[in-house]
């Protein structure tokens, strides 16, 4: 939307609730350069928050005050990385490492580089400053004070945020929200010839002329000798990256976690995908969209235990044990074992629009290569399948590879709960233990029951020892009679502890 009014030209983009951007320009610069064409107010909006402007003294708002040619030199720069990348730019070992949102990459960066050996880290930070030079919108501007403002995709969606907030945004719209920005800016400079004016047009014109090969190396991190020798075929007759959109995001996923050997099985087994049949969810995709609106505050973990309950209600088995194999095909989805030995892979599941819906089960996987490991991965994927298909993982996700742990946190809560639910653990317990009152008798009855609870519902001895300490129903002296059972001590709903 353009006004027009007798002095100025006011711009607005975006729309109320995701990114929108108010932008004024003034007349009061003292020459009629690239400075002084692109000088102006702009305030710059996530929702309600006001991230680039300040408040005044009558309680309205006003703009930052500066030349915003300097946006559009770093959109021109930026605009591929927005587009393809999705990932950091560096891998945190563990999870008390890893930043809790985008926003806290730098200062959880800063901190990691302290543990380093020093050739190390002053990579990894050349690396992040790489990173931040083309998704940190503050560093378009050098000489004006401007609040840091990460942007990161992830599938479909836009990852924008602040040191203190992250908001999670519509790609598309943030995207479009940014173009025309863009092209406000040039059309300033349009008639200008100076050498700025037209170095800044030029490349804001051409942000999308980049072949699809070049687009494949960003989005997946990978060298070009690496991608010639994983990929199904010959890579430079890719015309578009949309038509290969699964392969890159496998790649992505598991590029830096297991070997060009290993990546080249599972990128040959999905390029032998054939046309096939689509997801038949009906109106489960929207009970399942609507129970995660309903929980939005609440944390990942807490959303998988709804999920599960919601879809265990669906299917009219409240309580029973329930078969994940056989929901998914009945959802149309096939389930296919490959063999990746000496890697923590368990599975990987596409689900694009143009083949039948695919689990690969890797048969050596950590935790796939047990029947009942097997059957937690498939209720692990089949919650993405529910939730993830139009947000972070619209292609594709790789069970073992680098997927945000907020995400898999959600899906591991959601195949124990679906698998066993805590009511259900408890219950049983606290049925068996009714009139057992010594410690030591409690403890033979606590391992019986879990062994019992485990064959009957097909679940691992840790899943059942993480229900019924997460049910918070576990009297504190008979904590180690589960605690024993547990791999580790961490959080299992973490993606860090498999």
């Amino acid at each position: 939307m353009v006004e027009k009014t007798m002095e100025q030209v006011k711009f607005n983009f975006g729309s109320v609730g995701a990114l929108h951007v108010n932008l004024e320009w003034r007349d009061d610069y003292d020459s009629d350069g690239p400075i002084g064409r692109t000088w102006g107010d702009l305030q710059l909006w996530i929702g309600d928050t006001l991230v680039w402007g300040e408040l005044d003294s009558h309680g309205g708002t006003r703009g930052v005050t500066w030349n915003w040619i300097d946006i559009l030199e770093f959109l021109g720069n930026a605009w591929l990385y927005l587009t393809e990348e999705e990932q950091y730019p560096i891998t945190f070992d563990t999870r008390f490492e890893e930043p809790v949102h985008l926003g806290e990459l730098w200062g959880k960066a800063k901190l990691r580089f302290r543990n380093l050996r020093e050739d190390i880290a002053d990579q990894e930070d050349e690396l992040l400053r790489d990173f931040l030079a083309v998704h940190d919108l503050s560093e378009a501007c050098h000489g004006v004070s401007l609040s840091k403002l990460l942007c990161l995709r992830r599938g479909k969606q836009m990852i924008a945020a602040t040191v203190r907030q992250e908001f999670v945004l519509s790609f598309t719209e943030t995207m479009h929200t940014l173009e025309q920005l863009g092209n406000v800016i040039a059309n300033r400079l349009i008639d200008l010839k100076d050498a700025r004016s037209e170095i800044a047009t030029i490349r804001w014109k051409k942000r999308d002329d980049i072949s699809a090969f070049r687009r494949l190396q960003i989005a997946t991190r990978m060298s070009d000798s690496s991608l010639r020798c994983v990929w199904p075929y010959d890579v430079d007759s890719i015309v578009a990256n949309d038509d290969v959109y699964e392969l890159k995001a496998a790649a992505r996923m598991l590029g830096r976690r297991i070997s060009d050997t290993q990546l080249k099985v599972v990128l040959d087994a999905i390029g032998r995908l054939r046309p096939g049949k689509k997801l038949k969810l009906n109106n489960l995709y929207d009970k399942a969209i609507e129970v995660i609106q309903e929980h939005e505050g609440d944390a990942p973990a807490v959303q998988g235990y709804f999920l599960a309950s919601m879809l265990r209600e669906h299917i009219a088995n409240k309580s029973g044990r329930v078969e994940p194999d056989q929901v998914l095909r009945g959802w149309g989805v096939a389930i296919q074992e490959l063999e990746i030995k000496e890697c923590r892979l368990d599975a990987i599941a596409v689900w694009g629009s143009k083949h039948t819906p695919t689990i690969f089960l890797n048969s050596v996987g950590p935790r796939s290569q047990q029947e009942k490991g097997r059957r937690s991965t498939l209720a692990h994927e089949m919650c993405h399948i529910l939730v993830d298909l139009d947000g972070a993982l619209p292609v594709a996700e790789v069970l073992g590879g680098n997927v945000p742990r907020s995400i898999e946190k959600r899906a591991n809560a959601f195949a124990a709960e679906f698998l066993l639910p805590r009511s259900e653990a408890s219950a049983y317990i606290e049925k068996a233990l009714e009139f057992v009152y010594p410690q030591d008798e409690r403890y033979a009855t606590i391992e019986r029951a879990i062994g019992e609870l485990a064959d009957k519902y097909g679940a691992s001895h840790e899943t059942v020892a993480w229900q019924m300490l997460n049910s918070h129903l576990v009297k504190q002296s008979d904590q180690p009679a589960y605690e024993k059972k547990l791999k580790s001590l961490l959080d299992p709903f973490d993606t860090f502890a498999y």
